[in-house]
């Protein structure tokens, strides 16, 4: 639970109504405990539950909870199983969680104003890795990239890009679809197939229906540095949308789409890959080098049966030094009674979910 700070990510999974499965990352090797939460309701969320409990859950007599569980099942994508299935009001939220990545390389890191970058060449932001995807050589800029699937850092505010797509009638559409028709903005809020005529209406917090289909129009404002916004505010830059997901102050404005972060002329696009071999001489490993020539030496005369009781001796004590250097080590009272590194549930008081 405490070592290896460079291998640890955060993950966001972002709710789709009627869908149960969603796939893990690609560079996932295990979860940290008591990490993952319900960002809407700020609620910790229940798991990984044991194959027990969550047949409980599904089948038991009489089960009525409502607060969000998950576990880990199967293979090859949609590993992330959530319980209940998320409905049209789930559609957007949050799950997020802490896990250990399989990363164990990293390519250069970003330099501001790198030139002579050229086409599929990897660099790496803050533990996140980016590929050069347009053609030709070009200057990196300034602004380092913090965009994670679309949803990057703006001063103190977090901007998500979004997907949209034209208003069309008669056509099905899910539940948080974002939909643009004569310059304005509308939020699919329950999923259905569009009536015959577009939407009008530019009343907010306000449920409309076309056909089978319930939507909400939003407002979107401009950018403006050094500006507050709010969680759930909309912004349009160069007809791209975003959404507020944590509200703060602006500084820098967002450049980027659903998938791709332009840093000067050069599109950098998040690779959600696991980097576990070094592809060109300038990648690095991110442990000590000294602790991985430590430990190869030693795998290597276990191999050969050279007697490496001695290699493995020293090996192992370079680990928990390095592990107490990134972690400042561990204190025990004896007195504080029993330790558990679980911090208090924060459930509502008089809203007791149902496991």
């Amino acid at each position: 639970m405490g070592c290896w700070p460079q291998l640890k990510r955060t993950f966001k999974v972002r709710l789709v109504a009627g869908q149960d499965s969603y796939d893990l990352p690609a560079d996932f090797y295990s979860l940290l405990p008591f990490t993952p939460y319900d960002r809407a309701n700020s609620w910790a969320t229940h798991g990984p539950m044991t194959d027990p409990d969550w047949n409980l859950r599904l089948f038991g007599t009489d089960f009525q909870g409502t607060t969000k569980a998950f576990r880990l099942f199967g293979t090859g994508g949609r590993q992330f199983k959530v319980n209940p299935t998320p409905g049209d009001g789930d559609a957007g939220s949050v799950i997020s969680f802490d896990y250990t990545s399989r990363s164990v390389f990293q390519p250069p890191p970003f330099t501001a104003s790198e030139g002579s970058v050229t086409q599929n060449l990897y660099r790496a932001a803050r533990g996140i890795i980016y590929k050069k995807t347009d053609s030709g050589s070009d200057t990196l800029g300034s602004v380092v990239p913090t965009m994670e699937f679309g949803e990057g850092q703006d001063g103190s505010c977090r901007w998500l890009a979004l997907t949209t797509a034209a208003w069309s009638t008669t056509t099905a559409y899910a539940a948080g679809t974002y939909l643009t028709d004569s310059g304005n903005l509308y939020r699919i809020t329950v999923g259905g197939t569009t009536g015959g005529s577009a939407p009008t209406s530019t009343t907010e917090a306000t449920d409309l229906t076309s056909g089978t289909v319930n939507y909400r129009y939003h407002s979107a404002a401009s950018w403006t540095a050094q500006t507050a916004f709010e969680t759930g505010d909309y912004i349009l830059i160069s007809a791209q949308y975003y959404r507020c997901e944590q509200g703060g102050k602006t500084a820098v404005q967002p450049t980027w789409s659903p998938t791709v972060f332009t840093s000067n002329t050069a599109d950098l696009t998040h690779q959600d890959i696991a980097y576990e071999t070094a592809l060109v001489d300038t990648d690095f490993c991110v442990f000590d080098e000294e602790l991985v020539i430590a430990g190869l030496r030693a795998k290597l005369f276990l191999a050969q049966s050279l007697g490496a009781e001695d290699l493995v001796f020293e090996f192992e004590k370079m680990k928990k030094s390095a592990i107490g250097r990134w972690n400042a080590g561990k204190v025990l009272d004896l007195a504080s009674g029993e330790y558990s590194p679980r911090p208090f549930a924060n459930l509502p008081e008089g809203n007791w979910p149902t496991w």
